[in-house]
């Protein structure tokens, strides 16, 4: 039996980062970073995919470097996980991609790219969001492909944009549209846009689209019946200030715990640490046998859309700088240092009461 190749270990190692969706160390990292200028497109590719698991400053600025890749689909998967970016470089390298390039998958993943990025540096405020959609303004009247104009809506749509639903709407049940990639697209992102508060509203038109019968189109259909039949999760974020102690474990805690609870949760940090606190590792893997570093690392907030409510752990927060979330405020005097698991589990337990008390009407029990 022949030993490995140099080219197969650096698959084998890429690989299993990605099907695991496990955080990268440090040490594996710079592995990784040596892997830009690869020869194979193969792992170049699969390096772009891999780096959306960990953010570094490196991380960003090297997959600015692959979205100009000389292999298309190299720059399409480096596009696509510069969603985790937060650096200003990064904003006008999609805007020209957003513009410029030929192919609609590049611009479609740039566009999404790009809103991602906008949210990571500038917050999810109204007038950050309102300074997000005069800045795409001119490009979203330019474009005239269906699936990436579905990719700004959906953009749209989470900036404030209400009626963006029923653009969306509009190519779904437009019967002269029988591009599956583009319906699928729309059905795609209707899914990630659906919560408890609108959920009702995007399974009528789902219904709509199914009772037009779509011929041909048993694909789609079967996309859209899927997410007729799914739940909406809430999101919910623990914000601190270091993101290395008590909000890793709430989220830990939640995640494990309350897994039928239609909740997934989340933490991060104004200021987040380098690494998660030891004692919080040694902990987690005692009581549930996992390596927490290998799942999680203090970060700021990131894709803040994804969440509908935010609880404040030991500090006080300003609504107006969330101002598309509901704001929990019953643990901002909580000390974040604080790691006894029985508190932690009751604080978790008390932030889904008050979800399910007090938006009963929303979550469908």
């Amino acid at each position: 039996m022949r030993n490995k190749s140099k080219r197969d270990e650096k698959q084998e190692f890429l690989d299993e980062i990605i099907s695991s969706k496990r955080v990268p160390s440090r040490f594996e990292l710079m592995q990784m970073y040596r892997m830009e200028k690869d020869k194979d497109s193969c792992i170049r590719w699969s390096l772009a995919k891999a780096l959306v698991n960990r953010y570094t400053p490196e991380s960003e600025a090297m997959l600015r470097r692959m979205a100009c890749d000389k292999d298309g689909l190299v720059r399409i998967e480096a596009i696509d996980s510069l969603c985790i970016g937060r650096e200003e470089a990064t904003l006008p390298l999609l805007r020209r991609k957003m513009r410029q390039a030929d192919d609609y998958l590049e611009r479609g993943y740039a566009v999404l790219s790009y809103f991602d990025v906008w949210l990571n540096r500038y917050g999810y405020r109204r007038e950050s969001m309102s300074r997000y959609l005069k800045s795409v303004e001119g490009l979203y009247a330019q474009e005239e492909h269906l699936w990436v104009l579905a990719m700004y809506e959906r953009n749209r749509y989470f900036a404030g944009e209400k009626e963006a639903l029923q653009k969306l709407k509009a190519i779904l049940l437009d019967k002269g549209i029988n591009d599956y990639y583009v319906l699928r697209a729309v059905i795609s992102v209707m899914e990630e846009m659906m919560n408890v508060f609108n959920k009702d509203k995007i399974k009528e038109i789902l219904k709509e689209f199914l009772d037009c019968e779509p011929a041909g189109l048993q694909g789609v259909k079967a996309e859209a019946e899927k997410v007729l039949e799914s739940e909406a999760i809430v999101g919910v974020l623990f914000l601190d200030n270091k993101n290395t102690g008590l909000s890793q474990v709430l989220e830990s805690i939640g995640n494990f715990r309350m897994d039928d609870m239609q909740i997934l949760f989340a933490s991060a940090g104004i200021m987040p640490g380098a690494e998660i606190e030891s004692e919080v590792v040694e902990l987690m893997k005692q009581r549930e046998g996992v390596d927490l570093r290998e799942e999680q690392y203090p970060k700021p907030v990131m894709n803040a859309h994804w969440y509908d409510f935010i609880v404040s752990v030991g500090i006080k927060i300003c609504e107006e700088d969330y101002s598309f979330q509901r704001i929990i405020h019953m643990f901002e005097n909580t000390d974040e240092t604080m790691l006894d698991m029985v508190s932690a589990e009751q604080m978790v337990g008390k932030v889904a009461d008050y979800i399910w008390d007090t938006y009963s009407k929303y979550l469908g029990k």
